[in-house]
């Protein structure tokens, strides 16, 4: 249970590495209806030298592909509007001026949890503004801060490192900055107070965790990494909405951008989060129900 939240961010947003050994992720090919194709690499968003290049089938599928799809182009997002936006989503406003603060509605054994743990850390923001975050917010601030804090950069992330090398190819964003924070505020309360309590862990905990789902990620172990991150999910009523909005509506609308964009001339190599392949919701899936014939590289 304390892995959903790391599982989402290391395949979704971040990662932290503990061994310099090359990575090997899954890597798929799929092709469909009048000759379209396109490239699926699992990605995470941070990494290591270590990580390049990657396996040659991949080098040479991204050195002949026509565009690049990406969650989202992170190059060129604006960094100010995504703070202002965060902080418009991600803000509990109060409805009167006698209204409580957002984080005095946590349950009282979660205000205790998280009073004890910024404490005891130097992970969270001060006391006045983290009571007017939402949990889920304050959930992905906290974790953020403890994944950062290791020795892998964001500046080599695997959709960063294909990104900078698009040269000529065309850019296909699969998502918007909006749409993948609505996704974390859709959540209901109780399933929000589940991440921020699994943001709560041990710090050393935390690195265990960290460790299994890189060694999956790194070996291509798509049970494994099913194992670790949408099993949890989907076996919790609290964190079923995780997996219903954070993966499966957010794997079909990514399907359909994918397939409205394409066209019979020109080859897709896509980078997107691995946890957003595997599964019987993962674009894996979707494309081979779509009359893809999908295999794997």
């Amino acid at each position: 249970m304390t892995k959903h939240l790391l599982a989402i961010l290391m395949l979704g947003v971040l990662l932290v590495l503990s061994a310099p050994i090359s990575a090997e992720p899954a890597f798929w090919r799929a092709e469909g209806p009048e000759g379209r194709r396109l490239y699926l690499l699992g990605a995470i968003h941070v990494g290591s030298p270590h990580f390049y290049p990657m396996r040659q089938v991949i080098e040479s599928a991204f050195r002949d592909a026509d565009t690049l799809a990406v969650e989202l182009d992170i190059l060129t997002l604006d960094a100010q509007y995504a703070a202002r936006f965060t902080q418009l989503l991600g803000m509990a406003v109060p409805q009167a001026a006698d209204s409580p603060a957002n984080g005095s509605q946590l349950s009282d054994p979660l205000r205790r949890q998280l009073t004890d743990y910024c404490e005891a850390q130097s992970l969270c923001p001060p006391a006045a503004l983290r009571d007017q975050m939402k949990p889920w917010l304050l959930a992905l601030h906290i974790t953020q801060q403890l994944l950062a804090s290791g020795p892998y950069q964001s500046a080599l992330g695997v959709d960063r490192h294909f990104l900078a090398r698009r040269g000529r190819r065309g850019l296909l964003q699969l998502e918007s900055f909006e749409s993948q924070l609505r996704a974390f505020d859709g959540l209901p309360l109780v399933t929000q107070e589940l991440l921020l309590a699994q943001a709560l862990i041990d710090p050393q905990a935390a690195s265990k965790a960290v460790g299994d789902l890189v060694a999956a990620w790194r070996a291509g172990d798509n049970q494994a990494l099913e194992d670790l991150v949408l099993s949890p999910m989907r076996n919790s009523a609290q964190a079923l909405p995780m997996y219903q909005r954070l993966m499966v509506a957010r794997n079909r609308a990514i399907v359909e951008r994918l397939l409205a964009a394409m066209n019979a001339q020109e080859t897709v190599f896509v980078v997107i989060g691995a946890g957003h392949l595997i599964g019987d919701e993962g674009l894996v899936a979707l494309l081979s129900s779509r009359g893809y014939s999908v295999k794997r590289l």
